[in-house]
């Protein structure tokens, strides 16, 4: 994987990530969700976590530090993201909005800080 594909890679999962705040605003709001808890909750079931999970692609890049910390902080992203699902299935709106503001939120602009952070270092070894 060149350094261009990865800073590709990168860039399309902070979209994919940020898409997943209007799903689960969409699903407090309609009181349903287009995906179940034990979806939501796996990290392999995103284009990112097979992605990273990937020898060929973010895998390759599983001895840093950027991949290792990315990685765990993804894997929290989707178990809030189950969280809030399972209150919303549990027809509790009160917690799925709790979780999502107090937990899911910042858990989510922890990952996009990071995964930004790995993204400018792979646009910056591109440059050297």
């Amino acid at each position: 994987m060149t350094q261009q594909d990865l800073a590709s890679s990168l860039h399309d999962a902070i979209g994919q990530h940020g898409a997943w705040k209007l799903r689960l605003k969409t699903a407090m709001l309609t009181r349903r969700a287009q995906i179940t808890a034990a979806e939501a909750s796996r990290c392999d079931c995103c284009a990112f976590g097979q992605w990273l999970d990937d020898p060929k692609r973010g895998g390759a890049y599983a001895a840093g530090v950027p991949h290792r910390v990315v990685s765990r902080i993804h894997a929290e992203f989707h178990q809030l993201a189950g969280e809030v699902v399972a209150a919303i299935e549990r027809g509790d709106m009160a917690q799925a909005q709790s979780v999502f503001e107090a937990q899911f939120l910042p858990k989510s602009e922890h990952l996009v800080r990071n995964i930004s952070k790995w993204l400018r270092e792979a646009q910056g070894s591109r440059a050297a």
